[in-house]
């Protein structure tokens, strides 16, 4: 997102400005690589924090927006911050690494509550989403723009 249409908004006008899950807008955004949504982004976070942890990163994955609310569950990740977090996981092998460190995304997964199987199909999922929030910070920050991070719950 523009950094200029995010300043001086608040949160509830945050909220407003991404599409949830069941809004019209979401699936064309999502097309358009705009947005990103996933079921599972504790588990996609926890497995970009250890994919961060493995490789030396120097982004700070486990802080969230500093502006975070947690009424509106929003919050926004500045174009600065986005650029780095975008260089880091850029050239990261996601599939790969998911593939050899299989037990550490599971016993994460576990310290979170979740009782899913650790299966291929489940596995598949979380790296696809972490490839697609991967993409999303490497076009924002091609464009110098923030990224809206928000929790529908």
């Amino acid at each position: 997102m523009p950094v200029k249409e995010l300043a001086g908004c608040d949160p509830q006008e945050l909220h407003a400005l991404v599409p949830g899950w069941f809004d019209e807008e979401f699936r064309e955004q999502r097309d358009e690589g705009l947005v990103v949504g996933t079921a599972d982004g504790e588990l996609v976070t926890a497995l970009l924090c250890l994919v961060g942890a493995d490789e030396g990163a120097v982004w700070p994955a486990t802080s969230g927006p500093a502006d975070w609310d947690d009424h509106w569950l929003v919050g926004t990740i500045d174009a600065d911050e986005v650029r780095l977090i975008a260089a880091e996981l850029a050239g990261t092998p996601l599939r790969q690494w998911a593939e050899s460190h299989r037990d550490g995304l599971a016993a994460a997964a576990r310290s979170l509550g979740y009782h899913l199987p650790s299966d291929d199909e489940w596995m598949k999922h979380v790296v696809q989403d972490a490839e697609y929030l991967t993409a999303l910070f490497v076009a924002a920050a091609a464009d110098g723009q923030a990224v809206v991070a928000k929790v529908v719950a």
